[in-house]
């Protein structure tokens, strides 16, 4: 055996499995529009979820960063060793809960919920690799390029679709904001998660008939930057009444009844966003560039 094959292998014995979860099943109908009936049941046994893998390691033994996490927004922007082109988001949590933590890092798994590759314990602190996205949703929005209602419904439906698994999870969604939802250039809308937020507990009061604005108030707050903030509603051309109706539910109804409103049978899927998400993530580059020009960090700029 290789020197190089012995090293891996001593780093294999070094995992360690996270059991508990991993036969939940995640049940989904794509065709299905009314969200509340496709929520997931967290006690079927029926599919077996992907097996999180621990290594008491430095995440910087495998990955290695392209932008630090004052750069990234918490996040260091990274990638893996040996892997052809695949980037990825590491994030570092000091305090982080020990083995109620990492239980609940293999348990919450959903297509609306940023991917985890990998978990590390390294000194004091705990890293996660997770799955990079490219944009975050205020910069889909784009001054000149308004969004049109059927990509509102689009981006909120996928959220709902998440946060609805967070919830039947027993997982509050009261600390996340807009700032927590980003998007991949293929259009795929996921919910970021922070480490504090795997073991942040919903209390009770907290299920689909609870008041949206107390149980979920980051959609209230994307439908007021999304809405809202584009027109005055009495302009021509401005959103339908159903959008505003949306609007009014999102402050004033149940979880249950903005899951279930008319205004997200418009929605699209995801991937019909990917036009628009390329093309921001390319707004965001130039914009970045230019910034760094402005401030006098051309060395910055990777030449042509």
């Amino acid at each position: 055996m290789s020197n190089v094959q012995t090293s891996e292998f001593r780093r294999l014995r070094r995992v360690e499995p996270i059991s508990t979860g991993l036969h939940e099943h995640l049940r989904t109908d794509p065709s299905q529009r009314n969200i509340l009936t496709s929520l997931p049941d967290p006690t079927s046994p029926l599919t077996t979820k992907t097996l999180l893998r621990l290594w008491l390691a430095s995440p910087w033994e495998d990955y290695t960063s392209m932008q630090p996490a004052s750069v990234c927004g918490g996040s260091s922007l990274a990638y893996r060793r040996g892997a052809y082109f695949r980037k990825v988001a590491v994030r570092a949590c000091t305090d982080a809960g020990g083995v109620p933590l990492l239980r609940a890092l293999s348990r919450i798994q959903h297509p609306n919920i940023a991917t985890l590759y990998d978990v590390y314990c390294y000194e004091d602190k705990i890293f996660t690799a997770s799955e990079y996205l490219e944009i975050s949703l205020v910069e889909l929005d784009l001054p000149s390029l308004p969004l049109e209602e059927w990509e509102i419904a689009t981006v909120l439906a996928e959220v709902l679709k998440g946060s609805a698994y967070l919830l039947s999870t027993g997982v509050s969604c009261r600390e996340l904001s807009m700032s927590d939802i980003r998007i991949s250039t293929k259009g795929n809308v996921k919910i970021v998660l922070g480490l504090e937020q795997y073991t942040r507990l919903a209390v009770d009061d907290c299920g689909t008939a609870s008041h949206a604005i107390l149980g979920m108030p980051y959609v209230a707050e994307i439908v007021g930057e999304m809405l809202l903030s584009r027109y005055p509603i009495t302009n021509d051309g401005g959103w339908s009444e159903n959008a505003l109706k949306f609007e009014a539910c999102c402050l004033s109804g149940s979880i249950a009844s903005i899951m279930t409103h008319s205004f997200l049978e418009q929605a699209e899927p995801a991937s019909s966003l990917a036009p628009r998400v390329q093309f921001a993530a390319e707004f965001a580059r130039l914009d970045s560039l230019n910034l760094k020009k402005s401030r006098g960090l051309d060395h910055l700029v990777a030449p042509k």
